[in-house]
């Protein structure tokens, strides 16, 4: 498995206002990661819905998982947003390329430092974040630009909400040190309309791999840079609604800028990969380096890992994306090069769909994506 190698800078500043409150409400979920033995398999929770195999051309080529940020389904058409290419890359129903969402550059409708991609199913458009310059862009699904608005903050990701609210992740890694908090709340022009949430222990992390803002449309949560607890947001406050036990070995109980590396190899952090659908929480977090993935029913309170031991679990470590109400498992022609025999004769039992387009004589020359449902 790849080690996640990241660069991260730390800001001090005196915590003041906008605390996480305790949930007086609602009943705090706590997932027990302590142990993977102890935890349902991810690979018995999800089937293959369909599969697509993308027929790259020789003018367009995917990064491996650790820099594909996106994968959208929307109306016939996928988007693949390349976080290392800078490119939302779109391919059709039967995975034929058609060309990129956007261009790289500063001008109108272009970017040269994209951060993140959402789609917004009210208007039926891709809404692109990008630091540099600070903007945001609106996209058909075609691919032309509807809107372009100036924002006058850095962001690594951001939400949707149904309200009409935008709401912000910021990054202090660029230097805001006159804006302490990490999240912004913004109407549908994007002009700020609340600057809130401090890091608890008074340390803003700036950070890119950490740290990230969710929501459903309905519901917006927020996992704030190396905490374990997650938080609901509602009136523009924090309510601890989960938190995630690591074990005594894994968990970060405090943080200092000389313990940063040592923290991230040896102890256990949930990464902005994180979604919130149908009362299942799911989310990246490593264990010593290695990234792992966990999903949480809460209806009947049961964990599933990736770390529970069945021989399929490691496939779903680090290439599954969050579409909507899907997963999407993405196999990168390296990737297929790991799959072990043992691994193969399991895929023909359990997931024969994929199994067989696996087993294609030219498998290993395309790209896979299978779009994957949770199973109750």
């Amino acid at each position: 498995m790849n080690k996640i190698f990241v660069l991260i800078c730390a800001l001090f500043t005196l915590s003041c206002s906008n605390k996480p409150v305790a949930n007086e409400d609602k009943e705090v979920y706590t997932i027990n990661l302590d142990n993977g033995k102890s935890n349902r398999s991810i690979a018995q929770k999800v089937g293959v819905t369909n599969i697509l195999r993308l027929n790259c051309s020789d003018s367009v080529s995917l990064s491996n998982s650790n820099y594909i940020k996106r994968i959208y389904h929307v109306k016939g058409r996928n988007y693949i947003f390349d976080s290392k290419f800078m490119a939302i890359n779109v391919f059709d129903t039967i995975g034929n390329y058609v060309g990129q969402i956007g261009s790289l550059g500063t001008g109108y409708g272009q970017f040269s430092n994209l951060q993140d991609v959402q789609y917004d199913k009210r208007s039926n458009t891709l809404v692109a974040l990008c630091n540099s310059p600070r903007k945001i862009i609106e996209f058909s699904p075609t691919g032309k630009v509807l809107k372009e608005m100036p924002i006058s903050f850095f962001a690594s990701n951001f939400t949707i909400n149904e309200s009409n609210s935008f709401y912000f992740f910021r990054n202090q890694n660029f230097g805001e040190k006159e804006n302490p908090t990490n999240l912004v709340r913004t109407d549908n022009k994007y002009k700020i309309k609340s600057d809130f949430f401090e890091i608890r222990n008074g340390l803003n992390m700036a950070v890119g791999f950490a740290g990230a803002v969710f929501g459903n449309g309905t519901e917006v949560f927020y996992n704030p840079p190396f905490e374990r607890t997650i938080y609901e947001i509602r009136d523009d406050q924090g309510y601890a609604q989960f938190k995630v036990n690591f074990g005594s070995l894994h968990n970060i109980d405090y943080f200092t800028p000389d313990s940063a590396m040592l923290y991230l190899i040896n102890k256990s952090i949930i990464t902005n990969n994180l979604l919130w659908i149908n009362d299942f929480l799911l989310f990246n977090y490593t264990r010593e380096g290695q990234k792992k993935l966990a999903i949480f029913d809460k209806k009947i309170k049961i964990t599933y890992s990736s770390e529970a031991q069945d021989p399929l679990d490691n496939l779903f470590n680090e290439s599954v994306f969050f579409d909507g109400n899907r997963l999407a498992l993405l196999i990168t022609p390296s990737y297929k090069y790991r799959i072990s025999d043992l691994q193969k004769k399991e895929l023909e039992k359990r997931f024969p769909l994929l199994y067989d387009e696996l087993s294609r004589t030219d498998s290993c020359d395309f790209p896979l994506i299978a779009y994957l449902s949770i199973n109750r």
